[in-house]
């Protein structure tokens, strides 16, 4: 009896198995991942996926949670603008490497809150509302600096990402200021 389930399920896994492999070989590369950029029309948390209208033509393509860049948890919301590459899929023209793209054209003025230099990683509070929008320091490679000091007053523009807001193009204000107020290394 046991053997018999086993051997049932293990056929029922290999259906599965051949399934998956046909899926993915009939996705061509006859569109050429040509990017393109559209706004999410849809997207639901639920069952991972959503359709984005694209820009050039006015067309739909499907997209999918697993074609979302970035780590953590991937989802897009509507009337978010991303960037894509455009593959037909078995049933039509999917999205794929989704980058969300939504650059707002004026400069906002911060403090850094936090940069945790071992992890690559801050936070910067926008002056204006003293909203927290993350940092990430390929963002600040650009400066010369390997990271950000708490206290710094910085120039950034807002992306709305995957992980929420997030200064991009960041430009230091007060870098003088903020190594005359820290302690000398290697002086007595």
């Amino acid at each position: 009896m046991f053997s018999s389930l086993f051997k049932h399920l293990i056929i029922q896994q290999q259906k599965i198995f051949r399934l998956q492999i046909k899926t993915l070989s009939t996705v061509k590369d006859g569109v050429n991942g040509i990017r393109d950029t559209g706004i999410v029309k849809r997207f639901s948390q639920d069952k991972g996926f959503g359709f984005i209208k694209r820009d050039s033509n006015g067309n739909d393509v499907f997209v999918h949670f697993q074609s979302i860049l970035g780590t953590g948890f991937k989802t897009l919301q509507e009337g978010q603008q991303v960037e894509f590459k455009v593959f037909q899929g078995v049933k039509g023209l999917e999205a794929r490497n989704n980058q969300v793209k939504t650059f707002t054209n004026d400069r906002h003025i911060g403090i850094v809150r936090k940069f945790i230099k071992n992890r690559g990683f801050g936070f910067i509070t926008r002056k204006s509302d003293g909203a927290d929008l993350f940092v990430h320091s390929r963002s600040i490679r650009h400066t010369g600096l390997e990271s950000l000091e708490e206290g710094m007053e910085v120039e950034f523009l807002e992306i709305q990402s995957n992980r929420g807001a997030e200064a991009k193009d960041i430009r230091i204000i007060n870098k003088i200021d903020c190594i005359e107020n820290s302690s000398p290394i290697g002086f007595f």
